[in-house]
């Protein structure tokens, strides 16, 4: 499993990068001094990434521009 950072460090590279944490209390199926997992709740992450297209091209390409997600495309 990745950590939060190391997913930080990758989406950041393409992109503005969000994180939204969600805690959850967690089921239990069994008694308590059975479980193998004994907290009482769990994280969910949700990683946001809004991404930045650029065209691949050089300065001297005259086929498309740059683009950022700044800019609307219609």
């Amino acid at each position: 499993m990745m950590s939060v950072g190391q997913v930080r460090g990758i989406f950041e590279r393409f992109g503005k990068y969000n994180l939204v944490q969600t805690e959850y209390r967690r089921f239990k199926a069994d008694k308590t001094e059975n479980r193998n997992h004994k907290a009482n709740s769990i994280f969910e992450f949700l990683h946001i990434l809004e991404k930045t297209f650029y065209s691949g091209l050089t300065k001297t390409s005259t086929a498309l521009p740059r683009l950022s997600s700044k800019r609307t495309i219609l």
